[in-house]
This record gives structure tokens, C-alpha cells and sequence, in this order.
């Protein structure tokens, strides 16, 4: 079975990942081009899911974005994610590693 990154996220939350044009020499590989979610696969409720100002914005009924992408394949093995995220009282969210 494959690994997966799910973001499971409930009420408000931004991700903020920095965009594609980061130093190509900085060790990082983004998951998130800050435009689209090109990538990435909602399910249950996808509408919750928007892009503001190239953060992923999550408000509406529970929700989970897989990252589905094309980098490794989606099957990530000893790595480290980095994310920037912003929360509100009453958020209620989390980042899921899916493993075997």
C-alpha cells in the first residue's frame, strides 16, 4: 500500500507553502503551487477546499485533501514537511501521514 499525505481539516484553516519560485538549491520539494490544487484530491466535501492569496483556505463541513501529485510518485519515504498553517479558536484539523 502507498503512502499518502492527507490533510484532514475541519472549520478554518490556511496552509500557506511557499511558492514555486523558491531557490532551486534549497533541498525543499513543494507539494503546493500556491495557485491550484493541482495535485490534490478532495473528498467528501471538495467545495470546503479554495485558494486565497496562494494559501489553501479550508472552511465549510469536514473534508480531507490527499496529496495525489506527481513528485515521488505520491510515495514518500524519510522525509521531512515543512508547513506553515494558521488556525482560529475552535479549528479542528490535522496532517495525516498514511503509512502501511
Amino acid at each position: 500500500m502507498k503512502k499518502l499525505l492527507i490533510f484532514s481539516l475541519i472549520n478554518l484553516i490556511v496552509i500557506s507553502c511557499t511558492p514555486l519560485t523558491q531557490k532551486k538549491n534549497s533541498g525543499w520539494t513543494d507539494l503546493f503551487d500556491g495557485k491550484s490544487l493541482n495535485g490534490w484530491t478532495a473528498t467528501e466535501n471538495p467545495s470546503t477546499f479554495k485558494i486565497e492569496n496562494g494559501a489553501i483556505v479550508v472552511k465549510g463541513p469536514r473534508a480531507h485533501l490527499f496529496y495525489t501529485g506527481p513528485v515521488i510518485n505520491h510515495d514518500f519515504k524519510n522525509f521531512e514537511l515543512k508547513v506553515r498553517l494558521m488556525t482560529l479558536q475552535g479549528s479542528n484539523s490535522g496532517i495525516y501521514f498514511h503509512t502501511e
